[in-house]
């Protein structure tokens, strides 16, 4: 799989240049998006049990984690 390498200088400049926020709501919001994506396996295995298998969820969200650890 291939990502993007963002990291969190390009979306405070983007941020701050594009949607005229501070420094201090695009934190916020880098932390409120990090929590909600560290929280995806839980939240997928308890709506989808029997759908998605554990290896799935696994590869996932070290994905997930992987990105945020960029940031």
């Amino acid at each position: 799989m291939q990502s993007l390498a963002i990291r969190r200088e390009h979306i405070y400049r983007l941020g701050i240049q594009e949607a005229e926020l501070t420094a201090a709501q695009i934190s916020a919001l880098i932390t409120k998006y990090a929590d909600v994506a560290s929280g995806f396996t839980a939240r997928a295995n308890a709506r989808f049990t029997k759908e998605i298998t554990r290896q799935t969820l696994g590869e996932i969200q070290a994905s997930i984690d992987d990105n945020l650890s960029r940031l």
